[in-house]
């Protein structure tokens, strides 16, 4: 039961002003969010301040300002619809008073909300409860499926490539550096394993967003086609990205583009450290391209 409604005291001539995302700078929306607290609880004697507010208890409408016991708390916060990244408004404050370079630091400073994640937590705990009897059952159905599945394409797909350059030459014979680049996501492989690890910029676009982080480590039985394997996007100046490579058989190229632009290769079995310069806001992809390659990459970026 809920004995009263407080409403937090925020600066609303500072809430209705056009705000925008520092991740992907779409314009934000404010929204309101709640939260229910024991006012007993150590959790509210660090809540902020309140405004008084009507309430409604035991169906009767009365004015309490000094309720207590489960009394809901209710702010505003900003959503962007975009990238679906939550902020509150002082972590706002703190980024549009900020110089853009320190943005991204200030962003991986940041945890989500955590009047919004608790009540996420609280929103779904009834509807996972009812699921994991069901997940139990299908999930081990799902990935023996999908397994038997990949295998049989696996070994009925026959490959029409021909490697006329030979086992000792890594080089590629039919995918062009213009296949590269058109191409984001492309390709067929088997017995692959990917490891993405370290941290994020959080700017880059939403379409590249799961291979942005500082570390990544792929492996492929065979691989035939263009892949990403990292995307970085920040506001300083310099970028080094580490690219380690070993190719058993088959062909393969690492590239490197800048805002869609070819910069330069790396060729496999090689160890190559590259470094960018001016290419603050500039969003930089590192692809894979393989011909029936058996190959492992290691990358490793620091700006």
């Amino acid at each position: 039961m809920i004995h009263g409604i407080r409403y937090v005291r925020q600066d609303v001539s500072y809430i209705s002003k056009n705000h925008y995302c520092p991740i992907c700078n779409t314009l934000l929306n404010a929204v309101k969010v709640s939260k229910v607290i024991n006012s007993n609880s150590e959790e509210a004697k660090d809540l902020p301040p309140i405004l008084p507010k009507t309430v409604i208890g035991c169906g009767v409408k009365f004015r309490n300002y000094n309720a207590v016991g489960n009394i809901k708390w209710i702010w505003k916060q900003f959503e962007c619809p975009n990238c679906k990244h939550n902020f509150t408004v002082d972590q706002i404050k703190q980024i549009e008073s900020s110089p853009k370079e320190k943005w991204i630091e200030l962003l991986s400073s940041f945890d989500e909300p955590s009047i919004l994640h608790d009540q996420k937590k609280m929103n779904t705990k009834n509807s996972k409860s009812k699921m994991k009897l069901v997940l139990l059952i299908t999930i081990p159905t799902i990935i023996i499926l999908t397994f038997v599945i990949g295998l049989i394409i696996t070994l009925s797909s026959s490959s029409d490539f021909v490697d006329t350059n030979g086992p000792e030459n890594f080089s590629l014979v039919e995918l062009t550096k213009e296949d590269i680049i058109k191409s984001d996501k492309n390709y067929r492989a088997s017995m692959g394993s990917k490891q993405r690890s370290g941290g994020k910029t959080y700017v880059v676009g939403t379409k590249f967003r799961e291979y942005d982080r500082d570390h990544i480590t792929v492996s492929y039985g065979k691989i035939h086609g263009v892949t990403i394997l990292q995307a970085t996007k920040i506001f300083g100046n310099t970028l080094t990205i580490n690219i380690n490579s070993s190719i058993e058989k088959g062909n393969a190229e690492i590239i490197v583009m800048i805002d869609g632009e070819y910069y330069c290769s790396v060729i496999a079995n090689q160890n190559q450290s590259i470094t960018l310069q001016d290419i603050s806001g500039k969003e930089v992809i590192v692809k894979l391209a393989g011909e029936d390659a058996k190959i492992k990459v290691d990358i490793v970026r620091t700006y």
